[in-house]
């Protein structure tokens, strides 16, 4: 800030010719001079005022953008409640596949147990199998040579008999 500068020494010599004493001159110079420092000029006035105004778009500038900011925040909100309710959602549908898959584990679990049950059930089958065909073996041979021997018999009798 510019002030009215003074000519300090003139300004004591002024006024010790006016017959005040140097010391009260020179505190009354200091005095001035320190109140015209601290005088705000017309020009300085005006930049403030230019200063001010600036201050004022920039506040309405900030505001606006605050504004904005707030919007974008509430879009934000919005779309983080939005993401929680869908994590909530797929968090249920987890559970809701961990179920069926135990179900699923489960029913596995049972069918595994039902064909090692059959896998007996074959086994025992064919061990009763395999002795039912030797018992049939073994009648049929018995048979044969029951056969065998009605026939031996037969040809015995026929050829006694001379036929």
């Amino acid at each position: 800030m510019a002030g009215y500068m003074i000519d300090t020494a003139a300004a004591i010599d002024g006024l010790t010719a006016e017959g005040i004493p140097v010391n009260q001159a020179r505190a009354i110079v200091r005095t001035v001079a320190q109140r015209n420092a601290e005088v705000a000029t017309r020009s300085d006035v005006q930049t403030l005022k230019g200063d001010v105004q600036a201050l004022q778009g920039d506040m309405q500038a900030l505001q606006t953008d605050v504004q904005t900011v707030k919007r974008d925040v509430q879009a934000l909100q919005t779309d983080v409640q939005t993401l929680k309710r869908d994590v909530q959602a797929l968090q249920t549908d987890v559970q809701t596949v961990k179920g069926d898959l135990l179900a699923v584990k489960g029913d596995l679990l049972a069918v595994k147990g039902d064909i090692r049950a059959l896998d007996v059930r074959i086994d025992a089958l064919r061990a009763e199998f395999k002795s039912d065909m030797k018992a049939l073996e073994s009648r049929l041979n018995t048979k044969i040579y029951l056969m065998a021997g009605i026939v031996v018999g037969a040809l015995k009798a026929l050829e006694y008999l001379g036929i």
